[in-house]
């Protein structure tokens, strides 16, 4: 039973005037503050289920990232094939960490009206002379 669930189990206050489906056709009616409580347990149970998965996703992409030479502060640049296979366009960037921990490349320029992208590992390290501003 999540901690959402025994809080709204729990509500014996007068008065009950929140109706709550609880799954399988139950039922049961809570007051106000009882409900206002579980809510605030269900974001905060949610918030500890989000920074768990970042942080073992960001542990997982730095074992890629030391693997492939790479890290934080680093210069690179992605080749972009043509749809033809006759050449193509190189995007540059940075990379660098989000709040998460998570490494994405910050661009140079927008692509498609955005700044930033997910690291991969067809990020290349790039020499400063390869740049042409």
């Amino acid at each position: 039973m999540s901690e959402q669930d025994a809080i709204l189990r729990a509500c014996n206050h007068a008065p009950r005037k929140c109706e709550v489906d609880m799954g399988k056709g139950e039922k049961i009616f809570v007051c106000g503050d009882c409900w206002n409580a579980s809510v605030y347990a269900r974001r905060a149970d949610r918030k500890r289920q989000l920074a768990e998965h970042w942080r073992a996703y960001a542990q997982g992409q730095q074992e890629a990232m030391s693997y492939a030479g790479a890290f934080i502060g680093q210069r690179v640049g992605y080749f972009c094939r043509s749809m033809l296979g006759l050449g193509g366009f190189t995007v540059f960037g940075t990379i660098i960490a989000n709040r998460n921990g998570v490494a994405v490349v910050r661009l140079d320029q927008k692509w498609d009206g955005k700044r930033q992208t997910e690291w991969n590992k067809g990020w290349k390290e790039i020499q400063r002379s390869l740049i042409v501003d």
